[in-house]
């Protein structure tokens, strides 16, 4: 992958690939990897597609590793349906559009509306069923709800304000779980569960609130810019949204409404 790495950056600097230019930046970004996935970005143009085909082609005479296109997808962003199948032609691959879903987390989504947090819901409704409820003790369904809360949502947590509609449901799950209650049987809950959810120190069972979890795991990112600002990710960000000449309270440009946004507008919160 580091013979395919330099490949790349010698054809950028050839002009035979041409990336992405992050504006009011001199970056340009043309592959990234991640574990064994590959994305390329470039220019929306007929040579591109054909010399990123012409490169994995000799990647692939030269190490042996062939890509498999079947499993692969092109996107055009801006781009009907129909113009990127006739361009994916080149290359073998499937054509698509936005949203799509990437190791489980939506990609280009407006995760600021419920239904795109259906999955979530659904696998916390799976995990913390009613039949688990009843064969489960007190203790035994205290310690999946805390297995649950740490497998399942915090991926989307650290990278998305999570919808106050969201919370509360998730939390009304967890709790009706908790107290052992079923869709036909109903379960007096004997405690309040803002005193479930405090910490053991102050006598309660330490479970947590889901929105203190996501407000902390995105403030994460907040300070990580605050503290390591010459990083490659913050430069990215620092010329998307235009920030050199911004005071340090600003981060995020207001007309660009995107993942980077959310999280920039934690101090709100």
């Amino acid at each position: 992958m580091e013979g395919l790495n330099i490949a790349m950056a010698t054809a950028c600097e050839k002009g035979i690939f041409h990336g992405l230019k992050i504006p009011h930046s001199d970056i340009t970004i043309s592959h990234q990897f991640y574990a064994d996935d590959a994305l390329f970005m470039g220019e929306w143009k007929k040579s591109n597609i054909m010399n990123l085909a012409r490169i994995l082609r000799c990647f692939y005479i030269s190490s042996g590793l062939k890509v498999n296109f079947q499993k692969s997808k092109v996107f055009g962003i801006g781009s009907s349906i129909q113009e990127t199948s006739r361009w994916a032609t080149p290359l073998g691959c499937e054509p698509a559009c936005l949203p799509f879903t990437y190791l489980g987390v939506p990609i280009g989504a407006n995760m600021n509306l419920q239904r795109h947090w259906q999955s979530i819901i659904e696998r916390f409704h799976s995990k913390l069923t009613s039949w688990k409820a009843k064969t489960l003790s007190f203790g035994g369904r205290l310690t999946l709800i805390k297995s649950v809360l740490g497998n399942l949502s915090t991926y989307f947590f650290s990278i998305f304000v999570v919808p106050m509609g969201v919370i509360n449901t998730l939390e009304k799950i967890r709790q009706k779980f908790l107290w052992g209650e079923m869709e036909s049987n109903k379960k007096i809950n004997w405690v309040a569960w803002e005193k479930v959810i405090t910490h053991k120190d102050a006598s309660g069972l330490g479970l947590g609130a889901l929105r203190a979890l996501n407000l902390s795991l995105i403030t994460k990112w907040w300070w990580r810019y605050r503290k390591d600002f010459t990083g490659f990710w913050c430069q990215i960000i620092q010329g998307l949204h235009n920030l050199y000449d911004k005071p340090d309270t600003c981060i995020a440009k207001r007309t660009i409404t995107v993942v980077w946004k959310s999280i920039a507008s934690i101090d709100k919160n």
